[in-house]
């Protein structure tokens, strides 16, 4: 009989690099001392690994579905999932939600998050070699995915809290450390996630101990995006994960992330919906969902579903078959590949993404909430319980009373501006508000993309819609696109260097963008128009000037404009403190340092002393007025003229 429990440990230790310090113990229902290093993500354990001793007694009525597992899921009725479904209709408005956690496993009766050209878009840690996919036998972030987005009425396994959300995965490792927990947050905000979920806790942790992910979540909240953590579960004497931390109850104000001022803390219920043996609670915790009952016998995993191989209960040595926990998606290793299949667990881990899922129903139905809102409104339509020393929060999960307050509140929340996407530089420390691109349309409409998002604006300047992740636009991630894997890892974002929009004479309108060295033109369908991501240094005017003894070849901005009084076509560069100019036929008008330009001193005079003159963006606009932003700052000239200078992050467009 295979020993998964062993194989789980295994693969948790190959993700977080610490494999040559496993060890199976045989009989023994915890794992090893050792997993659990403290301040790492062992010490931010998963806190899916709960079992309880046998069906409860508890009945609760079958969700109405054709899921042929969902008879078995009383979580679902526990929360009044099916009667919130009746208020969110699974063809409202597609909610993301990022699970950051042990990686994507591909389950196919989970929505995952797919980019512009249909295909799973899953996101990889910093240095994870397997490039986010290699999930193992340590499945906890697939079954908690499944809980928020399985696919429902679709014939198969399970259903999901919320049928309409997505879910983009995005896998930790080698540690989660502070600024490990940051960029995580960072990139999953940055890749369009409306909740993070975060089903892991450490204990005797105060968040503001944690700059980075303190800041982290600060800037999520600002951005409209909601956090939901797990309390914990170290009120658990004989259920040990993390011998590091405390054995028994711990208050919730103490564990890492669920302390931090902006996320909602959810603790657990079992099926009889009280409070669960092993959770963390406290006046501060937010409220309850379930996470299933638990006993130190059962061993780490319930009964498996399905093509889930039996578990030895390491007690007993008899197969664990407790269903008490929540049943979910579960990945095994095959040794070609994962198999899919579903299993029980509890913990705290699994009440998490109840709340999670809500909330993805909550903006399904009214996307304007802001995380304020969503935090009252869940605090509000709770169930109350009786907990000593109130510390279940506001009490159960309610979903049917959390989506139809949703419905009928009128959202306070605004269209999220860039700088509200800056979570500072590639090392997390504090920057200035920078914009990629931003371009005038010839209909005088205007785009502007930075931190990995598309905004559009009307002509008088107000953001017609929510930002767009660059990776969720189809000719952008299609084909050759600079958006595709070809170009882009997974542990980075789209972004674009340059971008104009023109009706280039004898052609029509032609989109035409620059990066990573390279250049793409799209025509008025989004078709591709000519060579794609073809290298810059290879164009014979830019090999002649921006390009020359540059490999790669970036640009810093570009624009392209039909002017007449300028002879019709002008392009322009701006690169390495230099600018550049060319007509239709590519022969060279002007081209000199940046600073030798009176009016860019104003500009110039901001950057460090010594530096080449660097803009981020260079936009002629149909009035014949100039702007540029650098240095986080916005700069508009009439002519010679500077008639604005202020700072991005105070103007409302980019707030």
């Amino acid at each position: 009989m295979r020993n998964e429990h062993h194989e789980a440990v295994v693969s948790f230790f190959r993700m977080t690099g610490r494999q040559g310090v496993a060890h199976q113990r045989k009989g023994v229902s915890r794992m090893s001392v050792t997993m659990f290093a403290k301040k790492r993500l062992s010490a931010l354990v998963r806190l899916g690994a709960l079992i309880g001793l046998a069906l409860s007694s508890s009945v609760h009525a079958q969700a109405p579905t054709n899921d042929p597992l969902s008879a078995q899921q009383w979580n679902l009725s526990a929360i009044r999932a099916p009667q919130a479904w009746a208020l969110a209709p699974a063809n409202g408005q597609k909610i993301r939600i990022a699970t950051i956690d042990s990686g994507y496993s591909g389950h196919p009766d989970i929505t995952w998050a797919q980019d512009g050209s249909g295909k799973d878009f899953y996101l990889a840690g910093s240095s994870d070699a397997y490039d986010g996919k290699e999930a193992g036998d340590f499945s906890h972030g697939t079954h908690v995915a499944g809980i928020i987005a399985a696919k429902t009425q679709n014939g198969q396994g399970i259903a999901a809290v919320c049928p309409q959300c997505e879910i983009l995965s995005r896998r930790v490792d080698s540690g989660l450390t502070d600024d490990v927990l940051a960029g995580a947050i960072k990139q999953a905000v940055q890749s369009g996630a409306r909740v993070i979920n975060l089903s892991l806790a450490e204990a005797n942790s105060a968040c503001s101990n944690y700059q980075y992910t303190n800041r982290a979540i600060a800037q999520a909240h600002a951005a409209g995006v909601s956090i939901v953590a797990s309390a914990g579960n170290h009120n658990s004497p004989g259920i040990i994960y993390d011998q590091a931390a405390s054995a028994s109850w711990v208050d919730v104000a103490n564990v890492r992330p669920a302390s931090c001022p902006e996320v909602i803390s959810v603790g657990a219920t079992d099926q009889m919906n009280l409070e669960a043996p092993y959770t963390n609670g406290g006046a501060s915790l937010t409220l309850m969902a379930p996470g299933g009952g638990a006993t130190r016998d059962e061993g780490v995993y319930g009964a498996g579903v399905g093509d889930c191989p039996a578990i030895i209960n390491p007690i007993s040595q008899g197969n664990s078959t407790t269903r008490v926990g929540v049943l979910s998606t579960w990945a095994v290793s095959n040794g070609s590949g994962l198999t899919s299949c579903y299993r029980y667990l509890s913990g705290t881990s699994m009440s998490a993404p109840h709340v999670s899922g809500v909330i993805g129903l909550m903006l399904s139905v009214n996307p304007a909430l802001t995380p304020d809102q969503i935090k009252s409104i869940l605090q509000s339509t709770a169930t109350p319980m009786s907990c000593a020393n109130n510390r279940c929060g506001a009490g159960l999960l309610n979903a049917e009373a959390a989506v139809n307050w949703a419905r009928s509140m009128a959202g306070n929340g605004k269209i999220p501006g860039a700088c509200l996407y800056n979570f500072g530089g590639d090392s997390l420390q504090v920057a200035a508000c920078k914009l990629g691109t931003m371009d005038e349309a010839p209909d005088g409409t205007e785009s502007a993309t930075a931190y990995g998002h598309l905004w559009k604006f009307n002509s008088q300047g107000q953001a017609v819609a929510r930002p767009m992740p660059l990776s969720s636009v189809s000719r952008y991630a299609t084909g050759s696109g600079p958006c595709t894997a070809q170009f882009v890892s997974r542990q980075d974002i789209c972004k674009f260097e340059t971008r104009a929009e023109v009706n280039y004479p004898g052609v029509g309108y032609l989109e035409s963008i620059t990066a990573y060295g390279r250049y793409w033109n799209f025509d008025a369908n989004g078709q591709p128009f000519g060579p794609q991501g073809g290298e810059l240094k290879d164009v014979p005017r830019y090999a002649a000037g921006p390009c020359q003894g540059k490999n790669p070849c970036v640009f810093d901005t570009r624009s392209l404009v039909v002017f007449p009084e300028w002879g019709g076509l002008v392009e322009s560069v701006n690169a390495y403190g230099q600018y550049w100019m060319w007509d239709a036929n590519g022969n060279l008008l002007a081209s000199g340092p940046l600073q030798s330009v009176a009016r860019y001193q104003q500009i110039c005079n901001y950057g460090p002393a010594g530096t080449p003159c660097k803009f981020d963006t260079r936009e002629l606009k149909s009035n014949r007025h100039e702007v540029i932003t650098a240095y986080g700052r916005y700069f508009e000239f009439n002519g010679e003229t500077l008639i604005q200078n202020t700072a991005l992050a105070d103007m409302a467009r980019f707030n």
